[in-house]
């Protein structure tokens, strides 16, 4: 889906998906939806950081992820990466297939 579409969960779930899990709840509550994390990947501040409150260095991981997420959304014909969901077994994530 396109990232400016992104609900908070959508977010949320992108967030665990970089491993940054522990900030999900601070990004859904402070209803971050896809529109929103494009404007802060776009003006990327301390006091975005201090709100959603992330340590120093995983906001440094996490302004280069929004810059590639930002890159990716301004590509022609090009939506944001996949995010797999929680229930998507691990032979799926390894193999690409569903178990059997």
């Amino acid at each position: 889906s396109v990232v400016s579409e992104w609900e908070s969960k959508d977010v949320g779930d992108w967030i665990v998906a970089l491993g940054l899990g522990k900030y999900r709840e601070s990004f859904v509550r402070e209803e971050i939806d896809g529109h929103r994390l494009l404007s802060i990947a776009a003006h990327p501040t301390d006091a975005h950081r201090r709100s959603l409150r992330v340590t120093r260095d995983d906001w440094t991981v996490l302004r280069k992820e929004l810059k590639l997420l930002v890159g990716l959304s301004n590509l022609p014909g090009c939506s944001a990466p996949h995010v797999e969901d929680e229930t998507t077994s691990t032979s799926e994530r390894e193999t690409g297939h569903d178990e059997e």
